[in-house]
């Protein structure tokens, strides 16, 4: 028998593997919304200071969930399907309001939002599934 090697884990547990990469994902674009490199037509909102809003906006809606997608991953104490179910929870309602900001800000004529919609989709199911077999 030939030693077990990570291409095994990965095939032994694709849900794991999926929700880890969607968690990569908002991470990256919760990185994107806090770095210089994101520059806003409008730096001013009904709210305040636009950065201000647009860093709230990042950290709760795309880091905070990636970041306990991540515990309910790795870390053995917080490896539980309840865990990856709230993960998936909180990744799924990130990406749907991102989602509905773009259809509401740039239309829907550039079809990007619907990778954005299929990733949320994803995400949803994958909490359906930690939550009914929890």
């Amino acid at each position: 028998m030939a030693p077990k090697t990570k291409l095994d884990d990965i095939i032994s547990r694709p849900l794991e593997v999926i929700q880890f990469l969607i968690a990569l994902s908002i991470l990256c674009i919760g990185f994107y919304l806090l770095s210089p490199f994101y520059v806003s037509p409008n730096q001013q909102s009904a709210f305040g200071d636009g950065m201000a809003l647009r860093a709230s906006f990042a950290v709760i809606f795309f880091i905070l969930p990636a970041v306990s997608t991540f515990l309910g991953l790795k870390f053995h104490m917080f490896r539980s399907k309840e865990w990856r179910a709230r993960g998936c929870f909180y990744m799924a309602n990130g990406i749907f309001i991102l989602t509905a900001l773009r259809i509401i800000s740039i239309g829907i004529v550039p079809p990007i939002w619907i990778f954005y919609l299929t990733e949320g989709l994803i995400a949803g199911v994958l909490y359906l599934y930690w939550k009914v077999k929890g």
